[in-house]
């Protein structure tokens, strides 16, 4: 009896069977979305920088991507880009003042 019979992972027509961790890494594989230069989380804090400089003014520190896709964790199934919109400490209003006064659709 070999490793993968011990298992339960060749049925009885000797056929390997796929384990979990196989089937799980195939999905994720597939999944995958692209990290490489045509990545939305390089480009598009570029494209919106402009949006964001023009309602933060001289506030805005830093605009970088955070969320799945500074994880590594997007995915086709289901992803957006969250940005992290860094403001200066010397920010007159409150948190809740800055949100509410952000451009909406």
């Amino acid at each position: 009896m070999n490793a993968l019979e011990l298992r339960g992972l060749v049925n009885s027509r000797g056929w390997r069977m796929m384990s979990e961790q196989d089937y799980l890494n195939a999905i994720l594989m597939r999944e995958q979305v692209g990290t490489g230069l045509a990545s939305p989380a390089l480009f598009v804090p570029g494209v919106i920088r402009p949006v964001i400089e023009q309602w933060a003014g001289r506030y805005l520190l830093d605009v970088t991507p955070s969320g799945s896709y500074a994880k590594g964790t997007a995915n086709k199934s289901g992803t957006d880009l969250d940005l992290f919109i860094s403001l200066s400490p010397d920010t007159a209003e409150t948190l809740s003042e800055v949100h509410k006064t952000w451009p909406r659709p």
